[in-house]
This record gives structure tokens, C-alpha cells and sequence, in this order.
């Protein structure tokens, strides 16, 4: 029994039907039937810890559980959060000094066991509406070509630095905040442009309240 039939026959046992779990952890039914067929591993983590609060039992002892979790289920990941270094930016193309942290894939989801994401916090408000300050961010290096509409990255041009989110219009290139603070303001950039660097797109935010 896989963890999704084990998940399932635990909300059946307990709730008799799928639907009047939903009703009482206060997740859709479409989300919880999705979770089930296509994997914990493709679910959000705030949606697999209502899950668990709503079965009585924590997201440790879920991946503590050798029915739900594949051996091998944690791997090592850079961890730019102890750095003795006050600037991210200047830091993510020199991870030498970076510390490593274990994280569960769980948490990882499809990117689980994929070296060379760094985890930091949230350095600035640029992106506060989605991504609070001090929130713990995953960042993984990506090329210019396979970034999407949407995208959050980390990037810098000449002395501009920033997180924002990125849209590829004809030759440009632009980078808009989603923050409460109107000093952040929309950067446009040639595709061509030399001087931008893309440090990275962050594929993982877990937020503190």
C-alpha cells in the first residue's frame, strides 16, 4: 500500500468519505481527490499539513512513516541562512563557505534530490504580497531560455538588485514586484542585455507566521 491508499484509507476510517473530510479540514474536494491520484509529492505543503492536522498526526510523522515515504526520502541541500555574509546577491555564484541543511523531498516536492537549489530567507519587501521578509526560499540556477512567464527570480543589473517576478515579451524582458511598498517598481530589459544576471528562480517559499 502506497502512502496516497494509505492517506486515503485513514480519511475513510475516520470520516467516511473523502467529501466530509474535506468539509472538515476546509480544503476543496477537488484539491484532497488531486492530492490523492497525483501524489503527496506534487502538493502544496500547506495543504499536506491540514491534511495531517485533520488526521491527527504531524508532517513529521508522515515522512517518519515507512508506508508513506520512499527510502532515501531526504537529501542534503546548500543553506545560505547561517552565512556570515550580509549580502545574497553577492554570494549565490560562490557557495564555497555555505553550510548544508537535510530536508525531506515532501517538502521539496518535484525537485526533491536536485543539488544545486540553495535555501536562504527573504532578503527584501519586493515580492511581500506572495513571499513575507524572512521567509525561507529555495533558489535554483536557471538559464535565461527556460525561465517562464511568472517565474520568481533573483537578479541583478548593475546596481540593481532584486526578486521579482519575470515576463518574456518580444525581445524584453520585464521584472515586476508584487509588494505593499510602491517604491519597487517595474525593471524592463533587452533580452540582450550583457550586464542582466539571473541568479536564480526561486521553485520553493515556505512562509513563517
Amino acid at each position: 500500500m502506497n502512502r496516497e491508499e494509505k492517506l486515503k484509507t485513514m480519511i475513510l476510517k475516520r470520516f467516511g468519505t473523502v467529501k466530509e473530510f474535506s468539509r472538515a479540514v476546509g480544503l476543496p474536494y477537488t484539491t484532497i481527490r488531486s492530492i490523492l491520484e497525483r501524489g503527496i509529492f506534487n502538493a502544496k505543503l500547506e495543504n499536506v499539513i491540514k491534511i495531517c492536522k485533520g488526521l491527527g498526526i504531524s508532517s513529521e510523522e508522515l515522512i517518519d512513516q515507512k508506508d508513506f515515504v520512499m527510502e532515501g526520502s531526504s537529501a542534503f541541500y546548500s543553506d545560505y541562512t547561517h552565512s556570515k555574509s550580509t549580502s545574497l546577491f553577492d554570494d549565490l555564484n560562490d557557495l564555497s563557505e555555505i553550510d548544508k541543511v537535510e530536508l525531506p523531498d515532501l517538502i521539496l516536492g518535484r525537485y526533491a534530490g536536485t543539488e544545486d537549489i540553495i535555501f536562504s530567507r527573504m532578503s527584501e519587501r519586493s515580492m511581500d504580497k506572495l513571499i513575507p521578509l524572512n521567509s525561507l526560499i529555495g533558489i535554483k540556477p536557471v538559464e535565461l531560455a527556460d525561465l517562464n512567464n511568472e517565474d520568481i527570480v533573483v537578479y541583478s543589473h548593475q546596481t540593481e538588485r532584486s526578486i521579482k517576478h519575470v515576463y518574456k515579451i518580444e525581445n524584453k524582458l520585464i521584472l515586476k514586484p508584487a509588494s505593499h511598498d510602491p517604491k519597487f517598481i517595474d525593471s524592463v530589459f533587452e533580452m540582450t542585455d550583457t550586464e542582466l544576471n539571473i541568479l536564480g528562480k526561486i521553485v520553493l517559499y515556505i512562509v513563517e507566521k
